[in-house]
């Protein structure tokens, strides 16, 4: 009886407060810390192309991003675990795993409480810009960023393969206007 009254009242209650902590991850290093010191610059602009579900190998069979590739760095990023979207996308814009951003799972509601690269490039006086397939972005990253697009994808992009190209169209379209009439130094690009 005490095992089912536990399993009725108890469990639930339990689990629930055990993914709330982690959804709601208070990390201790969200607090400022001064910037280190910087180095010379390598590049006048950079331009972050990210492509969601193309896996490295892939990428480099593909005649247009080895071309890319072939012109620029190539990077394969390392975004830890657990491995969801916003997560990793604070891990690519910060350099800072979940534990220390905190920004564990898809559920965060909130800008990214730690450094970002369109914050380092503010403080440098650097124009940047952000267009995104997806309202996330913009959401994690308010701070920093000059020109911030985002677009909403279909409801069902798994199935809705022409509407995930139109949404990327328009991504590809703003990306480009944005980098020819006000060439932003740091870009991140993302289908």
């Amino acid at each position: 009886l005490l095992i089912m009254l536990w399993a009725r009242f108890g469990a639930q209650p339990l689990a629930l407060l055990g993914f709330n902590a982690l959804v709601n991850y208070p990390s201790p290093y969200t607090d400022p810390i001064p910037p280190g010191k910087e180095g010379d610059a390598v590049s006048r602009q950079v331009v972050l192309v990210m492509v969601d579900a193309l896996r490295a190998d892939t990428a480099r069979t593909l005649p247009t991003v080895k071309s890319l590739m072939d012109k620029g760095a190539d990077c394969v990023a390392q975004v830890g675990q657990p491995s969801f979207s916003l997560p990793g996308w604070t891990v690519i814009g910060t350099g800072a795993w979940q534990e220390q951003s905190g920004v564990t799972l898809n559920f965060y509601k909130d800008a990214i409480k730690v450094d970002t690269i369109f914050q380092a490039a503010k403080r440098k006086n650097l124009t940047t810009a952000l267009v995104a397939a997806g309202g996330s972005w913009k959401q994690l990253y308010p701070r920093g960023v000059d020109f911030n697009e985002s677009f909403k994808g279909p409801d069902n992009p798994y199935v809705d393969l022409p509407g995930v190209r139109r949404v990327d169209d328009q991504v590809e379209q703003t990306v480009l206007k944005i980098i020819k009439d006000n060439k932003p130094k740091l870009v991140l690009y993302y289908l």
